[in-house]
Parts: structure tokens; sequence; C-alpha cells
């Protein structure tokens, strides 16, 4: 049996090696998207603190006036409410 061309052997061989470091590199970032948690879970009491500061203090992001932390929690989707005076907020 004849040995195949240098070429061919060696393209053989850089296919089984990208091959290996693909895998390597996809275990590699499939563990670290399994080992990585949310801002929402690692920062979550620094939010809560920021809140409660900004209570009072800021203005709403999302309707006119300030900003309390006793606000309901907006459902459903957003819907836009007409165009205000820009100095009511």
């Amino acid at each position: 049996m004849p040995s195949s061309p240098p070429t061919e052997r060696a393209s053989q061989a850089t296919n089984t090696l990208v091959t290996r470091i693909t895998e390597l590199v996809q275990a590699c970032f499939t563990g670290l998207y399994i080992e990585t948690l949310p801002v929402a879970v690692t920062a979550g009491d620094k939010i809560e603190s920021l809140r409660t500061w900004a209570s009072g203090r800021c203005l709403s992001a999302d309707r006119a006036g300030v900003y309390s932390r006793e606000q309901p929690k907006p459902t459903g989707s957003r819907v836009r409410r007409g165009i205000r005076e820009p100095g009511v907020n």
C-alpha cells in the first residue's frame, strides 16, 4: 500500500490537532458558563442598598416624580403614556 504524500499527512495531522484544540476550548467555556452567576445574584445586596438609598432622593426612571421604594412593580409589557412637558418630572 503506497503511503500518502507528505502534504496530505500534514493536512490530516493539522485537522486532528485543530479538532482536539476545539474540543478543549469548548470544554473550558462550558465549565466557565456553568460556574458564572448573573450580576443580579452576586451583587444583589449592593443593588438593594442602592435602591433603598435612592428612595426619596432620586427621580424615578419609569414614572413622573421622585423614586419611592414602595412603588408597585410594573407588570406585563410597558405601555407608553402620552407626551409630558419637560418640567413635569
